[in-house]
């Protein structure tokens, strides 16, 4: 038996303290924990506090006598399977086997006891007591598969019926909407007065605006219920793969993409990486008014931030207008704007709440460091491959500020 493991406990109930001392001895050796006292009453005291393999009752109890013992164990329901071994003298023996069996006994013993006999009783005993506890546990852990496994499939029927809601909401929704913005673009085409060519315009961009809510929400909603592709991602491919988006975003704008260290590898879903840099690089552009427009991108063994030593963390710093303190927390709620849209643009504010989702349930850490005015750097990490290499002297440790 291993150490760790508790050892199984024998009661031995007997007022002749001598006789408690021949049991202990007797049964020394053994892989087991040996419990004496010298009453009934004292005895049901430890029930309460033990499991028992087994209990050795000495009939002649003072008081409460044995059987009165055996009769009060019986019925406590998590005690009532523990098999008893009566003691008792030669000149009751006759009288009392009767009485002790119909109250559950086991076995009978006279004493003085004969050591090997009782040690071979408790052997058994305990071996039986092992194995049942051993099924139980079994029994426990089959009852426990069972609900988990209808959980599941509880969870697996709402999800897909959640699925089947969200699409049919979400197109159900959006093809009034089209419709909407299909006539306003219609009546558009008409002779118009300025306020109602303004007014049909702001109706078309506010149906646009709706409708990839309408899509936002519906892949948020997916989210955590997609199945992800991991595998082994080369962060640089990815980050000129999001070169292209920033090129579109800029529009011909003063801007420019720095890559500052080597990129390693990483262990996730290829397109959840490219939606955080996608994101956080378009994010970098749109709320920035700098001349010209420059965005970092680089990887850091260690970062320094808030006084907490961050590893192996990404970044994406940029030099546009900032984010207060106050609004640290809120700017990560799905469909949060903080800025106006004619001052930067259209938008759903669902971004950096997916791009937070995707890097935490990955296990990684993600935050930002921002002032208003001074610019914004987003930290994010992702598990790296076994061994993955960082080049000495690319990837350095910085502060973020």
């Amino acid at each position: 038996m291993c150490e760790a493991e508790e050892k199984p406990y024998i009661l031995v109930v007997d007022d002749d303290a001598n006789s408690r001392i021949a049991v202990r001895a007797a049964l020394d050796d053994l892989e087991i924990d040996v419990v004496g006292v010298d009453s009934g009453e004292n005895a049901l005291i430890e029930i309460l506090r033990r499991d028992f393999a087994m209990i050795v009752l000495d009939v002649g109890l003072p008081g409460m006598n044995g059987f009165e013992t055996a009769q009060a164990i019986r019925e406590r329901e998590l005690s009532r399977e523990i098999p008893i071994i009566f003691l008792t003298g030669h000149e009751e023996a006759g009288l009392q086997v009767n009485r002790g069996y119909d109250l559950g006994a086991v076995d009978y013993m006279l004493k003085p006891i004969v050591v090997e006999s009782l040690r071979a009783k408790v052997k058994f005993s305990v071996k039986y007591h092992l194995e049942m506890l051993k099924v139980r546990e079994n029994e426990k852990l089959q009852e426990a598969s069972k609900k988990l496994a209808k959980l599941v499939a509880d969870l697996e029927r709402s999800n897909h019926a959640l699925d089947e809601f969200a699409y049919i909401a979400s197109h159900d929704l959006k093809e009034p909407l089209r419709g909407i913005t299909t006539n306003a673009n219609f009546l558009l085409r008409e002779k118009l007065s300025d306020a109602a060519q303004k007014r049909g315009r702001r109706i078309v961009e506010l149906g646009v605006r709706m409708e990839q809510l309408i899509a936002d929400l519906l892949r948020f909603s997916r989210l955590g219920r997609e199945e992800a592709t991991e595998t082994i991602v080369n962060a640089t491919e990815i980050v000129e793969k999001s070169r292209k988006l920033f090129e579109e975003f800029a529009d011909g704008s003063a801007s420019e993409l720095v890559v500052d260290t080597e990129l390693p590898t990483v262990k996730a879903d290829p397109a959840r990486v490219l939606t955080v840099f996608q994101n956080l690089i378009a994010n970098a552009l749109k709320y920035n008014n700098s001349d010209p427009k420059i965005i970092n991108v680089g990887f850091a063994e260690s970062i320094e931030i808030d006084g907490r030593t961050v590893k192996n963390v990404f970044y994406v710093r940029d030099n546009g207008i900032g984010i207060d303190n106050r609004f640290h927390e809120k700017v990560f709620e799905i469909f949060t704007r903080l800025n106006a849209e004619q001052d930067f643009g259209p938008g759903t504010g669902a971004g950096l709440a997916f791009v937070k989702w995707i890097v935490e349930e990955r296990g990684g850490e993600f935050g930002l460091k921002s002032s208003p005015g001074e610019g914004s750097s987003f930290f994010f990490s992702f598990p790296l491959p076994e061994n993955a290499e960082i080049l000495a002297g690319s990837a350095s440790s910085q502060a973020i500020s």
